[in-house]
């Protein structure tokens, strides 16, 4: 177990983080056992303390990465520059030049202005076209946001050919926490009509990057949504599985088997360390109306409770029982 040493620098009633590293090696060992062929490119947006950063590190993995801050806590932890994916569409001028200084150049766009910014502040970038796709049943949305569509993909490759830019290969998201195949699928099919077109344009991509949305355990299901994803992949990568969903089995291993010299990663976030982080906080406050009983807590939905404002979820707090001549009237309790 381990306990956030900026904890100690705060006082007694407020909030901190326990993280289990045992957990994390859990969640990281399942990973290698569903999807032996991606390699995980940790999300670090999802949690950047130290431990879980370290321990993915000595791992292997490698990291998704969305702006300066974060490629630095990555390189302070000895990860190669050749093991980070600056993974944002839209990125700071200042930004690009210290990946360029670092000599991080794989990195992500989706239109024609980044495309022109990149290419003048770092000629050399390794470039991963990301498209949209139909994240309709995710919990967070991008489609409008990020990503180019398979014809706005088109000129795209053509205009980096033109530019003398270098395009890798290409990227997706389906949105946090997506239950969907479908949306898998299509977008894995999307990604080889562009596969083919950079082929005939006079480029040979490499990668392909299915993003995150891989989401983790859910109270009450017998199997996780991450392991009915984990069938559709496994599916799309193995030509001896007969599972239901044949379809999308098909579809990667007709255009993305093994052999075929493409490296498949992805962007997994919250799902790594998500079950082995609990959240410790107090209850400070208790407000009693006509119809409810308010409390007060020392979290916000807009520090770590973000996902019940943007996401709709639902946490099940644990009340711990703690001594009164410790905590008084109030109470912490675990947020998992």
């Amino acid at each position: 177990m381990y306990f956030d040493p900026e904890s100690f620098n705060r006082d007694w009633d407020e909030t901190f983080l326990l993280a289990d590293i045992g957990i994390l090696l859990e969640q990281f060992k399942r990973w290698q056992r569903e999807l032996p062929r991606v390699h995980p490119f940790y999300a670090v947006k999802a949690n950047a303390l130290h431990p879980i950063i370290s321990t993915l590190a000595a791992l292997g993995c490698g990291y998704d990465s969305a702006s300066k801050n974060e490629i630095s806590l990555v390189l302070k932890c000895g990860v190669s520059p050749d093991d980070i994916i600056y993974a944002h569409p839209c990125k700071f001028a200042s930004h690009i030049t210290y990946a360029r200084n670092n000599d991080v150049r794989m990195m992500t766009f989706d239109n024609e202005e980044e495309l022109k910014k990149v290419k003048k502040l770092f000629p050399e970038a390794r470039l991963v076209l990301r498209i949209e796709t139909d994240d309709s049943e995710a919990r967070t949305h991008f489609k409008g946001k990020f990503g180019a569509s398979v014809s706005e993909g088109k000129k795209l490759i053509e205009l980096a050919k033109f530019e003398n830019m270098e395009i890798i290969g290409i990227s997706f998201h389906v949105g946090s926490g997506c239950p969907s195949v479908n949306s898998f699928r299509k977008a894995i099919e999307d990604s080889k009509t562009l596969f083919d077109f950079a082929r005939d344009v006079g480029f040979r991509f490499s990668l392909l990057d299915i993003g995150g949305g891989f989401p983790g355990t859910e109270e009450h299901e017998t199997i996780s949504p991450f392991e009915k994803v984990v069938i559709i992949i496994k599916n799309m990568t193995s030509r001896h599985r007969l599972k239901p969903t044949s379809v999308i089995r098909k579809a990667l291993d007709e255009h993305f088997p093994a052999g075929s010299g493409v490296r498949i990663i992805a962007e997994p976030g919250r799902y790594l360390p998500g079950p082995a982080i609990e959240l410790v906080t107090n209850i400070f406050a208790k407000t009693t109306t006509k119809d409810r009983v308010c409390y007060g807590v020392g979290e916000s939905v807009y520090n770590s409770l973000t996902p019940v404002l943007m996401e709709g979820f639902h946490f099940h707090p644990q009340l711990l029982e703690v001594s009164p001549a410790v905590y008084g009237d109030e109470h912490p309790f675990i947020l998992p």
